[in-house]
């Protein structure tokens, strides 16, 4: 893949830049490179760790926004033919052509980096659509040379062309190098065909209510093409149970209909060989099965009540919100690792965006983390640990997602309500969505062997002078067999 993970939720936002540079590293602080030989002192907070930048790189670094770049690769002496450093900084730097269109690079420019000399260059040049500048800057150490490479959106650049500079200043060799720290690359590289056989538990528990189901089924997939592979999912079998005391059978029919339809031909999804989500297959008449047996238990007699209960459903569960729903299950399970170099232990922070199809499109602030906890074992029998531990959160709140929940939930209510609706007087006082997915997977493939997953909607809810916290949350483990 050409580009970083999150591709689809990171957007360049070179005018952040402007809000928080200066003329000094004021609140910097020190990263450290994982090969133990340098570090490199950055603004704020503003400049995170990321797995997926520079892969080979002993440190690699963006702003909060993706927007700009900074690598340091280490060369020892052995690994390079002696040459003057001159030279040197103009090979390393002509390189970065090679991936760039309409490509330039400035004379070198000589200057010292704590007292050690140094060699660099500017480098302009499209990578997609639009123009990156680059600084290439080539040091020499006592104990190495280093290859100092940052690059961010050309007018961002040009706002302030001091910034990346500033940041190159405080770059060194430590004074005393440290252990290096060894890193676990994530892989996207499924067999050519295949098939799993899969084993799940869910459990969903909403104030009182425990509704729990179990099953079993296979995962297939196949070329599709020369780029893509097909992956299909086939449940063989499946029960539901709840823990309703007062056992209602119409209601405990329809639940079982449902579930019926919900996992009878489940929609196939295409991915690229490299791990890309393309498409879903047939969800066309997945939906629609799975909407009649909605309405089926929603819908009253009337054709406007049949047509207000669609509505409800449209807003409770759309055929969009659920195309989403799958790419994101796959993004976070597959892509959003793929490609990356993990530090065991380590965590990496993201800010971005969420949005539901059930709140509209508007976008709600987002914090996404992942961890490589390190290595495990695959299944029993593994005792080489073959595996590893990957876990992936997020949590949306704040007052623009509350106030977003107060208008969904207050409108579903009083459409179910129908006419006595208008006298519901409800308020969502706040509002937290936290997911949790923990994976065991094997990083030279991506091949999953163990899925759990939590999800916890906290909501603080006011009605007629009373105010209560109700969780809903949603538990869910799966096995694989190969």
């Amino acid at each position: 893949m050409n580009r970083t993970a999150f591709q689809t939720t990171i957007a360049l936002a070179g005018a952040m830049l402007l809000l928080w540079a200066s003329s000094t590293l004021a609140g910097a602080r020190t990263l450290y490179s994982d090969d133990g030989l340098s570090e490199i002192s950055v603004p704020g907070e503003r400049w995170l760790v990321r797995p997926h930048v520079g892969r080979a790189a002993a440190l690699r670094v963006t702003d909060t926004q993706g927007d700009s770049v900074l690598v340091v690769n280490t060369y020892l002496p052995d690994e390079l033919e002696p040459m003057p450093l001159d030279k040197l900084s103009r090979k390393l730097s002509t390189r970065l052509l090679d991936d760039l269109r309409d490509g330039r690079i400035s004379p070198a420019r000589k200057l010292t980096l704590h007292g050690r000399p140094a060699v660099e260059h500017e480098i302009s040049g499209f990578d997609g659509d639009a123009r990156f500048t680059y600084l290439s800057t080539v040091v020499e150490g006592k104990s190495a040379k280093h290859h100092l490479i940052a690059w961010m959106p050309e007018a961002s650049y040009k706002a302030k062309p001091n910034l990346l500079r500033e940041v190159f200043s405080s770059f060194r060799e430590s004074a005393k190098p440290r252990p290096a720290r060894e890193r676990i690359d994530l892989e996207f590289n499924w067999p050519h065909r295949g098939e799993a056989k899969i084993s799940y538990a869910s459990k969903r528990v909403k104030r009182d209510d425990v509704l729990e189901m179990q099953g079993g089924g296979t995962i297939t997939w196949r070329p599709l093409g020369e780029n893509e592979v097909l992956i299909s999912t086939r449940a063989t079998d499946f029960k539901m149970t709840s823990n309703d005391k007062k056992k209602d059978q119409k209601k405990e029919d329809y639940m079982q209909n449902l579930l019926q339809q919900a996992m009878t031909q489940i929609p196939d999804y295409v991915v690229s060989t490299g791990g890309d989500f393309i498409r879903i297959e047939n969800m066309g008449p997945y939906y629609e099965r799975f909407e009649k047996a909605m309405l089926e238990g929603l819908s009253g007699d009337s054709d406007e009540a049949q047509a207000k209960a669609k509505q409800l459903m449209k807003r409770l569960i759309s055929e969009e919100g659920l195309r989403a729903s799958l790419e994101d299950d796959w993004n976070s399970n597959v892509y959003n690792w793929t490609g990356g170099s993990y530090l065991p232990g380590e965590t990496y922070t993201y800010f971005t965006q969420y949005q539901a199809a059930a709140l509209g499109d508007t976008q709600f602030p987002m914090t996404l983390t992942q961890q490589l906890t390190g290595r495990v074992a695959c299944h029993a029998n593994d005792e080489k640990q073959s595996c590893v531990r990957l876990v992936h959160t997020t949590r949306v709140s704040g007052p623009g997602f509350t106030q977003a929940m107060h208008q969904f939930v207050v409108k579903t209510v009083q459409d179910m309500a129908g006419v006595d609706g208008k006298d519901i007087k409800l308020s969502i006082d706040s509002a937290e969505v936290v997911k949790t997915l923990t994976l065991i997977v094997d990083p030279e493939t991506m091949m999953p062997y163990e899925e759990n997953k939590s999800s916890v909607t906290t909501t603080v809810i006011s009605e007629s002078g009373h105010s209560q916290t109700a969780q809903d949350i949603n538990e869910t483990s799966t096995r694989y067999t190969y």
